[in-house]
């Protein structure tokens, strides 16, 4: 990810959706839909019983910290 790009995202409210998940492995990615950028999601991002709630094609809304991790995330 661009470094500047992934800076000014921070903080921000951001829609996306998942990409590619793993539950099994505890990540994830997801695409921002404005950005257009792929991101990646731990488990321990989020509460387990929300984690087990993503499924591949997801809508959601998130927020990230540093531009770069996600530091909390709702489904739509």
């Amino acid at each position: 990810m661009n470094h500047d790009l992934a800076q000014g995202l921070a903080g921000e409210l951001r829609r996306g959706s998942v990409e590619h998940l793993n539950v099994a492995a505890g990540f994830g990615y997801m695409r921002d839909h404005e950005a257009g950028l792929f991101i990646f999601l731990v488990e321990k991002a989020l509460t387990h019983a929300h984690f087990r709630k993503l499924r591949l094609g997801s809508e959601v809304r998130f927020r990230l910290e540093g531009g770069v991790r996600v530091i909390s995330l709702w489904l739509d």
